[in-house]
């Protein structure tokens, strides 16, 4: 009986423990970043992620590259990160070599997030062939 009640205390803490840190522990997010029909000028997307309240401290950072045209209409990036507010910056940079930045603030749950950015891939010059 004794026995009993000591697992069943362990298995009770055990479960404590999980439901206080499980949201603190790093858990793979869904980020995918929307280029569009711009995607066919972007050659390099780099993601990084920070904690919101620390600001350029970045937790990951990833680039993608891509031959000329084939860059997708979504890239897609799953970072482990612990669910919460990030500042995620993307750096595209276009088959012109045109460095293009923006910054969103976002919050990550554990579920997929979409950042739309063909607006901004968009907006470089179209070249005069």
């Amino acid at each position: 009986m004794a026995f009993r009640r000591g697992r069943l205390v362990f298995v009770g803490i055990g479960a404590a423990v999980y439901v206080w840190l499980g949201p603190r522990w790093p858990t793979e997010q869904h980020l995918r970043i929307a280029l569009g029909d711009a995607g066919e000028r972007v050659e390099e997307v780099t993601v990084r992620c920070a904690a919101a309240e620390t600001g350029a401290d970045w937790a990951r950072e990833v680039t993608f590259r891509y031959a000329k045209g084939q860059a997708p209409r979504i890239v897609s990036y799953e970072p482990r990160l612990k669910s919460g507010e990030y500042l995620v910056e993307i750096e595209i940079r276009t088959d012109d070599d045109r460095v293009l930045t923006t910054d969103r603030r976002v919050r990550l749950e554990g579920g997929a997030t979409s950042i739309d950015v063909f607006d901004l891939a968009r907006h470089t010059p179209e070249r005069a062939d």
